[in-house]
């Protein structure tokens, strides 16, 4: 995948992530183009792909996304959310989890799918996708 595949979130392309459980979407996050976040650009763009940074956590918990390009199963993406902000689904999620990173301007959608989870309680959700 190359690093055009990401647009440039840092002037026109935003991201949401989507979480879907056995139910359907249970989580949405939303990172916007462009926009400064603590004082600092949220996005920045890397060698390898972008990068967004959101300390505030605002305004829905969406803190880290990291855009990497790569060969053929090269590629990652990772994506952390957390704090007030985060609207937790109700815990614990029915599997599989399908987690999805989709460019707002349609033009591309990863997703992952967690078949199984290494922790899931009424409290927490970890997983490492297939």
């Amino acid at each position: 995948m190359p690093t055009s595949d990401f647009g440039d979130p840092t002037t026109s392309t935003g991201y949401q992530l989507c979480m879907y459980d056995q139910t359907g979407l249970v989580l949405t996050n939303t990172a916007p183009p462009g926009g400064t976040c603590a004082g600092k650009p949220c996005w920045a763009l890397v060698k390898t792909g972008a990068k967004y940074t959101n300390k505030t956590l605002t305004p829905d918990g969406l803190q880290k996304i990291s855009l990497k390009a790569g060969g053929n199963g090269q590629a990652k993406i990772k994506v952390k959310s957390k704090g007030t902000n985060l609207l937790v689904p109700a815990l614990p999620l029915g599997m599989p989890v399908r987690v999805q990173l989709r460019r707002e301007d349609g033009v591309a959608c990863w997703d992952a799918v967690f078949s199984n989870a290494l922790v899931k309680t009424g409290t927490t959700f970890k997983g490492k996708s297939d």
